[in-house]
Formats: structure tokens, C-alpha cells, sequence
């Protein structure tokens, strides 16, 4: 026996829709409360919501097949037509506006992207610039202590160089038996792409030792040194005009020349 004899066919009626009555009236009030039992668990709601199933299903095979007449085909094909028209426009519309869009944007990107080539070629050569000016400092700078440590150690002994030619270069040599020798000179004629000056350490016994190549500036001046010690008893220094790049034994004319009264 049923416990909501209030529901009577409502589940029949829900199935179909038919309690979707105004806020208030005896189908919304039937459908709130119907609702409410399934949500709680109701048994006997949920069994007489299966058994409203099978009757609606029974009710639809029960209904005679009926055949559309041929006017409906043309009626629901005009109706759609404008509307399918429609959707063509506005898909066709959308692709080109998405077309141009992505024309656009590539466009752009690749405009981007040879700017960032512009200025990545920009930052590489100033780099470049940068690493060469750098290890020109460094090697100016390892030079100028080198010529400071020399000159200023106690045991160096100041020489002045003098040429051998008709229009005489000037300068001044300092030579230290711990590390080496430093030439100020001024006055020279450059030497030229094809010679190089070269330093030489005259001992007092046996041939000179070679002190390292230089090349003047502009004006004809050169601070050279050359670090390293000096095993031999030092007669003096003397500069030569090379072929080349120079060599470990003097081949061109001497240019300048200093000698110690008694060694050094």
C-alpha cells in the first residue's frame, strides 16, 4: 500500500513534464515534494519513478508510425537555409579575419626578429671591441710594472745609450742582474713593416744575449722591457736594426749603444 497517496501519478506526470507548473500550484507542489523524497532516498519514490518509465515507454510504441507529407521536408529545408547561409558568412568572415591576423603577426615577428639580429651582430662586435681593448690594458699594464719594478729596485744601474749615427736617438738604459732591463728611448727613426729594433745584453765574455724586439711610435719613443735574470756580468746594452721579426743573434747594424766602466 502506498505511503504518499498525494504522489497518485505523478510520477507519470514528472517523467513527461508535466508538473513544471507556476511557483505555488498543485504541480510544482507535487513536483518540490517528489524531489525532495528521491533526494532523501525514497524507496517507494524510486520504485514508482521506474514503473512511470516503463509506462511512458509503453505509450510511446503504442502510438501510430505517421509519415511527414512531402511539403514538411521543403518547409524545414527553408527554414534552415538562412540560417545555415548565415553560419557560412560568418565562418568564412572569421577564417579571412584570422588569415590577416596571423599574416599580421608574422609580419611582425619577423621585422622583431631581424632587429634582435641587428643589435645581437651590434653587442658581439662591441664585445669583441671591449675583449681587445681589455687585453691591451692588461698587457700595457703588466709592461708598466715591470718597467716601475725595475727602475725602482737598489741594485739597478742606470746606463745613457748613445747612437751611432749622424742624427743621434737619446736614451737611457736600466739594468738589474734580478730581473732584467728596462730602454727609454727617443728619437729613433721607425723601423718599418720589414725591420724590427732589437735589445741585446752585452757580458763581458761571449756573444750578446737577445732582449726582446721592439717598435717605436710615431715619434720615434719606446719604453721597452725585458724581464728576466741576468746570469752573465753585464758590459753594457746595445739596440740593432733587424730583417724581420729578429733573431737570437744580431745581423743588422747597430743603432745604440752604452757600456759599464766596470760591469755591472
Amino acid at each position: 500500500m502506498s505511503t504518499h497517496p498525494q504522489l497518485g501519478e505523478a510520477y507519470e506526470l514528472y517523467l513527461l513534464g508535466a508538473l513544471d507548473g507556476p511557483e505555488g500550484s498543485e504541480g510544482a507542489a507535487q513536483r518540490e515534494l517528489l524531489r525532495a523524497h528521491l533526494s532523501a532516498g525514497c524507496a517507494e519514490c524510486s520504485s514508482g519513478l521506474k514503473r512511470a518509465h516503463a509506462v511512458v515507454a509503453a505509450i510511446a510504441l503504442a502510438a501510430p508510425e505517421a509519415v511527414p507529407g512531402s511539403g514538411v521536408k521543403r518547409e524545414l529545408l527553408a527554414q534552415l537555409a538562412p540560417a545555415r547561409n548565415s553560419r557560412f558568412r560568418f565562418a568564412f568572415a572569421a577564417a579571412w579575419t584570422l588569415v590577416l591576423g596571423l599574416a599580421v603577426s608574422s609580419a611582425w615577428l619577423w621585422h622583431r626578429s631581424a632587429g634582435l639580429e641587428e643589435q645581437t651582430a651590434s653587442l658581439e662586435t662591441q664585445r669583441n671591441q671591449t675583449q681587445v681593448a681589455l687585453r691591451q690594458a692588461e698587457r700595457e699594464a703588466a709592461h708598466l710594472r715591470a718597467v716601475t719594478e725595475i727602475i725602482g729596485r737598489t741594485d739597478t744601474r742606470a746606463l745613457a745609450v748613445k747612437s751611432t749615427g749622424a742624427a743621434p736617438p737619446f736614451g737611457q738604459a736600466f739594468v738589474s742582474r734580478e730581473r732584467g732591463v728596462v730602454l727609454i728611448a727617443g728619437n729613433l727613426t721607425p723601423a718599418g713593416a720589414d725591420h724590427t729594433y732589437e735589445l741585446w745584453i752585452l757580458p763581458k765574455t761571449g756573444a750578446p744575449v737577445a732582449a726582446g724586439t721592439f717598435q717605436t711610435d710615431s715619434s720615434g719613443s719606446v719604453v721597452h722591457a725585458y724581464t728576466g735574470t741576468i746570469t752573465a756580468d753585464v758590459a753594457g746594452v746595445a739596440v740593432t736594426l733587424e730583417p724581420g721579426k729578429g733573431g737570437s743573434a744580431p745581423k743588422g747594424p747597430i743603432v745604440m749603444v752604452a757600456k759599464f766602466a766596470n760591469g755591472a
